[in-house]
């Protein structure tokens, strides 16, 4: 009891900082969920179009707002750094590393109510032993290799800059930035003094920590987020009763994605979706891999629960018919029943061997000590068996091809 007494009272803390920093909150207040940690709960019945809360731009830490220290182009010269190398996600967490080992009293109570490395060696996959990170979905290890890279770029960047014996303290304050961050449109002057680089920069590099706002837990569906050069303001997106919570959306999507950059699965994802490369381009020789890239249709093929992706059919479709026939598909999308039972066939061959795949991972998983991060990957592995059965189904072989014995 005292515990959540004292958790209590830093999350009251840290609102009468935010507040004080001209952060301005409505009808809502940060609150433990079961289960979920902290998100942000009604104090009251919301409506539809109120404003929840507002940030101001001198409350947040940007490229645009913190000292000269972070200015990016500032930086790449003494560092000897190509400027292509230098990201906005490494710069802030080289920013909150150093800060932090200077005791900066602005990060303090801020600080004090993020999740604790603890937290992140269990909900995410970059921090997980290797043995659960091999039990990964194949999209998600993709992913996982991705985030792996661009994190050992920033060390690499900026381990010079980081005092010494502080790396783990660099990839706390990434995954902070990784998970916390909000999108950002360069408003403020320092954007002006900014390369064409990074003034051009990938949105997944407009970062900005954004106090209070970052307690919003994400759902599919979500209050609206929107930014301006005065700062951040979170619109009420429907109705909600008192002690309900209130989301907003990071985005379109899937639980793979998710996981990897959040630590996290959705029970219920309208965006959900599993990626299918590591079953179709395995299948592909030289020949029909150029061709697809030159239509380009090489990779990235989905399906979710409602439907196998238009790219997913087309490459499908090259893997088994010749080329000739294959562009008149793509031309005009024709074909004969016979030919429509043919892809049902194949594609029913296909998802049930990467279901029999599935139901394998799960079985080694049922086996193995219950853990966070094992009931982590037995939940999405179940949800990509469910996707899976739901095209099998669909797409029956025995429908397709009611007088062939499949072997």
């Amino acid at each position: 009891m005292a515990q959540d007494t004292d958790t209590d009272k830093k999350h009251e803390d840290f609102t009468s900082w935010a507040n004080s920093q001209g952060v301005q909150t409505n009808g809502i207040h940060p609150s433990k969920i079961p289960g979920r940690g902290i998100g942000i709960v009604a104090d009251r019945a919301l409506k539809a179009g109120e404003q929840l809360a507002f940030v101001p731009a001198k409350a947040l830490i940007t490229i645009d707002t913190a000292p000269t220290w972070l200015k990016i182009n500032e930086l790449v010269k003494p560092l000897g750094v190509p400027e292509k190398d230098v990201t906005v996600h490494g710069a802030l967490a080289a920013y909150l590393t150093t800060r932090v080992a200077e005791g900066d009293e602005r990060l303090g109570l801020w600080r004090s109510v993020w999740p604790s490395l603890d937290d992140f060696k269990e909900s995410m996959p970059i921090m997980w032993a290797e043995e659960y990170q091999g039990l990964l979905t194949p999209p998600a290890k993709d992913l996982l290799q991705a985030q792996q890279q661009k994190y050992l770029k920033d060390w690499q960047t900026w381990q010079s800059m980081i005092p010494s014996g502080a790396e783990k303290s660099f990839q706390y304050h990434w995954l902070i930035v990784n998970t916390r961050t909000f999108f950002w449109k360069h408003h403020g002057s320092g954007a002006k003094k900014l390369s064409k680089k990074i003034r051009r920069t990938c949105n997944d590099d407009r970062m900005v920590l954004c106090p209070f706002v970052d307690y919003f837990n994400h759902s599919d569906e979500g209050c609206t987020v929107s930014n301006t050069p005065k700062g951040f303001t979170i619109t009420c997106d429907r109705e909600y009763e008192a002690g309900e919570e209130v989301y907003v959306s990071y985005g379109q999507h899937d639980n793979d994605f998710l996981l990897v950059e959040y630590g996290f699965v959705l029970a219920g994802n309208k965006w959900d979706k599993t990626k299918l490369d590591s079953r179709i381009l395995p299948k592909l020789d030289k020949k029909m891999k150029r061709d697809l890239e030159e239509n380009n249709f090489l990779g990235e093929y989905f399906l979710d629960a409602d439907e196998i992706e238009y790219r997913t059919q087309v490459a499908l479709r090259r893997s088994f018919w010749p080329v000739a026939r294959w562009r008149r598909y793509l031309a005009t999308e024709d074909e004969t029943d016979v030919e429509l039972a043919y892809v049902k066939a194949r594609l029913w061959v296909l998802l049930t061997e990467y279901a029999d795949e599935v139901n394998e991972m799960l079985a080694i998983l049922n086996k193995m000590k219950p853990t966070v991060q094992r009931n982590t990957l037995v939940k999405r592995w179940e949800q990509t068996a469910e996707m899976l059965q739901v095209h099998i189904f669909r797409n029956s072989y025995q429908e397709a091809c009611p007088n062939h014995q499949h072997t």
